[in-house]
């Protein structure tokens, strides 16, 4: 049986932009393998009819939708993106129209989940090895308030997997509730790790998006210094005495329209210069914050390998200890009940870990 997967990633500001591109295959990706270009022209968004600015909607909607005296924060969760998916052999069972079903049917129950008014873009990629949506919505509370902590709690996460397992198979898609079973048996601590691996690997990504774009914006820079006005061309403009005032001359109506044109030209590459200036130093504001961004995620991925270090020797030290108490156990007959026991702590460490799994995954 297949399941039913949703699944949410935070982002914040600096990766809007690379969500974008990833989005809209604005650029060839180099750590994505499964993406085969040639099929990218089948690929659509269900909210948008053409390619967008991402950051552009984003401020939008929170301009339009969120009531804060505060400044927004730097760091704060500004988009989220929902992947709406299953395994390969869910789709191989389907028909084109009938994928286009499923996806529509998952667009709109997010939409009216999470407000109209706050989505982003929902855009269905068919150029990768599964078939998959993100659905991308700036998480305004129902107080109007930017908050993704306050709408996607472990509580909402439960009911929407619970909600729209219930919905999809509704509209007759036969899909067992998703749960999170690639995590199922890791280890606290080793689910810490993998999350903040594939976190500071993002980092670096947006990074790298970061200064291709910074170069990008130094070369239109370097280009506009260049530019000169020909001051042979102007100088050889003559312009003749009036023969009503003496402070006044008079040109040539060709000559006229050239200086004209000059000032023109001037005042446009000054107002893009301009422009091009303060992009790359919100640019170079980003880099910084992602720079730090990357350090302290070293330094939590640090300090996670020395805890697994000490808890480790505290397994051991435990493993120890259980293997005297079964020893123990056998020599008092009391085998068949040490098993029940066994079993229940199993079951129960099992629920544990699925709940936290839910818990630190968002």
């Amino acid at each position: 049986m297949s399941y039913a997967i949703l699944r949410m990633q935070k982002i914040k500001s600096v990766g809007v932009k690379g969500m974008q591109f990833h989005n809209q295959r604005e650029r060839e990706s180099q750590t994505n393998p499964d993406i085969d270009y040639k099929k990218s022209k089948l690929n659509y968004d269900l909210h948008n009819r053409h390619s967008i600015n991402f950051n552009k909607k984003v401020d939008e909607i929170i301009k339009e939708n969120v009531q804060t005296d505060k400044k927004i924060r730097k760091d704060a969760v500004r988009l989220c993106d929902i992947v709406v998916t299953s395994d390969p052999k869910f789709f191989n069972k389907l028909t084109d129209i009938e994928i286009k079903k499923f996806f529509k049917e998952s667009y709109e129950f997010l939409c009216n989940r999470y407000g109209n008014e706050n989505i982003v873009y929902s855009t269905v990629h068919l150029d990768e090895t599964t078939p998959h949506m993100h659905f991308g919505l700036v998480p305004v509370t129902k107080d109007n308030k930017l908050s993704a902590k306050e709408i996607f709690n472990r509580q909402e996460l439960r009911d929407l997997q619970s909600d729209y397992h219930k919905f999809i198979n509704e509209k007759g898609f036969d899909l067992e509730r998703g749960i999170p079973s690639d995590k199922k048996g890791l280890k606290t601590q080793e689910f810490k790790k993998q999350t903040l691996k594939q976190e500071i690997e993002s980092q670096i990504k947006e990074k790298n998006i970061l200064q291709n774009d910074l170069k990008a914006i130094r070369e239109d820079l370097n280009k506009y210094k260049h530019i000169n006005i020909d001051f042979n061309d102007i100088n050889r403009l003559e312009g003749k005495e009036s023969f009503l005032s003496k402070d006044k001359i008079v040109l040539d109506k060709h000559d006229f329209d050239y200086l004209k044109d000059v000032a023109k030209k001037q005042l446009i590459l000054e107002k893009e210069f301009k422009l091009l200036k303060k992009e790359n130093r919100d640019l170079k504001t980003n880099a910084k914050y992602l720079d730090d961004y990357f350090k302290e995620s070293q330094e939590k991925g640090w300090a996670l390998q020395k805890e697994n270090l000490k808890l480790k020797k505290e397994i051991s030290n435990q493993e120890e200890i259980l293997g005297a108490f079964q020893d123990f156990i056998k020599e008092n007959n009391q085998t068949e009940n040490l098993k029940v026991f066994l079993e229940e702590r199993d079951r129960k460490i099992i629920e544990m870990e699925e709940e936290e799994s839910w818990e630190m995954e968002l």
